[in-house]
């Protein structure tokens, strides 16, 4: 072999170098996109799963098994929150009972655990992004992100409405 040869396979062995670590960057960013999206999926089901059984409850305590005809009769807006003796979701029965809840929970599988934190507010009907007293609406919010990695996930932000109607 000559030096003209030796100096080509030199340079055929770095462009393959240069190649495969460059292949390699791609596959593991891949993979790191793959597993976020993954733990935002799984976040995204978590929080819907709460939203749902908060839309299965009563508007608010004081209306359980009777009706209000005014916002006034509502819970105050300081005292939303679960009630005493409330201590977990099996137990809640209205909606305003989620407020500054927070629950940790390990997904199934080998997926992680990942927390959510709640939070209540009256809102005014004309724009719901603005918290105000008692009317008969209600907002839930609702923060989730993965807390075993060291990594710093996104957080998913989810929120629902309920309001209550008297049929007279």
């Amino acid at each position: 072999m000559n030096t003209g040869q030796v100096m080509i396979s030199i340079a055929a062995f770095a462009f393959l170098g240069t190649v495969l670590v460059n292949f390699n960057n791609l596959i593991l960013a891949n993979n790191e996109d793959m597993s976020n999206s993954h733990d935002v999926i799984i976040a995204t089901s978590i929080a819907a799963t709460y939203i749902d059984a908060a839309q299965g409850l009563n508007f608010d305590e004081n209306t359980v098994g009777q009706p209000v005809s005014t916002p006034s009769q509502l819970t105050d807006p300081n005292a939303l929150g679960p009630d005493p003796g409330e201590i977990d979701i099996s137990q809640f029965n209205d909606f305003d009972d989620f407020n500054g809840y927070s629950v940790t929970q390990a997904a199934e599988g080998n997926n992680g655990t990942f927390r959510c934190d709640f939070v209540v507010t009256y809102v005014d009907p004309e724009n719901i992004n603005r918290p105000t007293v008692q009317t008969f609406l209600k907002r839930l919010d609702i923060k989730t992100w993965r807390v075993d990695i060291p990594v710093t996930t996104d957080t998913v932000r989810m929120f629902t409405t309920m309001a209550y109607f008297n049929f007279n």
